[in-house]
């Protein structure tokens, strides 16, 4: 198996788990079935995808959804943000805020 390319899936068919577990632990591959054939392709709730030449990503419910989608993180800033404090156009009241707010916090000025 590790000879080869990666393949989609990987059957193993034995009733002796540490056979199993010896397999599956010295092999990579798209998905894995234990004495069964196909049917992790059928089961809704387990990623379905290859790995390197059998394929890149995963397919099926919520794994699909992630595979094929991108999360975004969006930051929309508010006058109510602190952090504005520390950055320019500085002012008598802007730095008495910003060391009174670094007083609170306890943390030594620069």
């Amino acid at each position: 198996i590790n000879a080869g390319p990666k393949p989609l899936a990987l059957y193993v068919w034995s009733h002796k788990q540490a056979h199993i577990d010896a397999i599956l632990g010295r092999t990579s591959s798209g998905g894995a079935c234990v004495n069964h054939c196909v049917a992790q392709f059928a089961h809704g709730n387990l990623p379905f995808g290859g790995i390197n030449n059998s394929g890149i990503g995963s397919a099926h419910g919520i794994y699909g959804f992630k595979a094929f989608s991108h999360e975004r993180g969006v930051l929309r800033s508010s006058p109510l943000m602190l952090i504005k404090l520390f950055f320019p156009p500085y002012s008598k009241q802007r730095n008495y805020l910003v060391r009174k707010t670094v007083d609170m916090m306890r943390l030594p000025m620069l």
